[in-house]
């Protein structure tokens, strides 16, 4: 069993602090994060009798990016996951 040294644990905290400042204006995350949003926003409106078969449509102030590819980087993302 390996422990870490205190110069490994800084290092994983520069680390992950410079992931987090890079995914903060990630324009994929942010556009499949509302992609993701208004699917359980529809999830949950079909769960409604009344309204079952209604397409919710979300209006953002910035729109999604057309160019962004959800699903490869949701496998990209599950690969690099524990």
């Amino acid at each position: 069993m390996t422990i870490a040294g205190e110069d490994d644990l800084v290092e994983l905290q520069k680390a992950e602090a410079e992931a987090l400042r890079r995914t903060q204006h990630s324009r994929a995350l942010d556009s499949c994060g509302k992609q993701e949003i208004v699917r359980q926003l529809t999830s949950a409106v079909n769960l409604t009798p009344a309204y079952r078969g209604y397409a919710v449509k979300v209006r953002w102030p910035t729109p999604v990016a057309a160019s962004v590819n959800c699903a490869a980087l949701q496998t990209q993302l599950a690969r690099s996951g524990p």
